[in-house]
């Protein structure tokens, strides 16, 4: 169990913890990490001419970049890079083109390219960082002495990893740890900050750490019963170290706000925002008391 693909991989982080941030995050990162970027600002899928074809990679404005190509689908085109399955059930890596060329080797796992390199590994073999021709720049054996079992995707610059003991930490680019594996789970939320959470269960409460991909904590929150704020929404602070959507409990009722990372308040809980969604820059989605948006 050295890396997974894609989606079991996110599926084993969303189940860790089943609550309304982390799913929401789940779904987030997923949409993030298999997006369709093109190596000329056009976006391509797989597709079969007929049913009887094989298959090929279209845009979305109905250009084919090729057709009848491959028997397995493939995946779409991330940084000029797609990948498909090939008859012993192993990954292969092609750059995108009329004329797809294999690069690199084969892989019982791989990610996406949403960085230089990205994570991956062959059978028998210890998880890798390669580069777009395949060459191996990395290799990932061991955080603070224990073996590295898991990679995710970059996000932001950085690689969420996870050890032996199920912890989780960050690499660099270079493969380098900057966030040491000491947390029960750890999640990007932009290339500034990370959240990384370490659960009470005696104390019926989670201790989280905001961390800088340099590794210093600029902030610590517990949340959960008997603390100031009974829950947090990572995914709705998503692209945002400004601030932090936190929630209060009142009678049994949510009221949602803003703080900053240095616990001081933006906007206060109250019964005006029941819920809260999107944030960009200084707005954000919510709904008000009386249940409309």
């Amino acid at each position: 169990e050295l890396i997974k693909d894609l989606p079991s991989a996110f599926q084993e982080f969303a189940d860790a913890k089943k609550n309304s941030f982390l799913t929401g995050l789940f779904v987030a990162c997923v949409l993030l990490l298999t997006s369709c970027d093109s190596i000329i600002n056009t976006v391509y899928v797989p597709y079969k001419s007929s049913e009887d074809s094989k298959w090929g990679m279209i845009s979305m404005d109905g250009s084919v970049l090729f057709e009848n190509e491959f028997k397995h689908c493939p995946t779409c085109v991330s940084n000029g890079i797609f990948y498909v399955k090939n008859g012993n059930d192993m990954w292969e890596m092609y750059e995108a083109s009329e004329n797809p060329e294999k690069v690199g080797e084969e892989y019982i796992g791989i990610c996406p390219f949403t960085a230089e390199v990205t994570p991956a590994v062959k059978k028998n073999e210890r998880i890798t960082l390669i580069n777009k021709s395949g060459k191996v720049t990395a290799t990932l054996d061991k955080a603070k002495g224990k073996s590295i079992k898991a990679c995710f995707a970059f996000t932001f610059g950085y690689a969420i990893i996870r050890t032996e003991d199920d912890k989780f930490g960050a690499i660099d680019t270079r493969g380098n740890v900057i966030i040491d594996p000491k947390y029960d789970q750890l999640f990007p939320i932009d290339q500034d900050m990370l959240a990384g959470y370490n659960t009470e269960p005696e104390k019926d409460y989670d201790n989280f750490s905001f961390i800088t991909p340099k590794g210093s904590v600029k902030m610590t929150l517990n949340v959960g019963r008997g603390q100031k704020y009974s829950s947090i929404d990572i995914m709705n602070s998503v692209n945002s170290s400004k601030y932090l959507a936190v929630c209060t409990k009142t009678d049994g009722e949510d009221y949602w706000g803003y703080i900053n990372y240095n616990k001081e308040v933006i906007l206060k809980p109250s019964k005006k925002v029941r819920g809260i969604g999107s944030l960009l820059d200084d707005k954000f989605i919510y709904q008000n008391d009386e249940g409309k948006v």
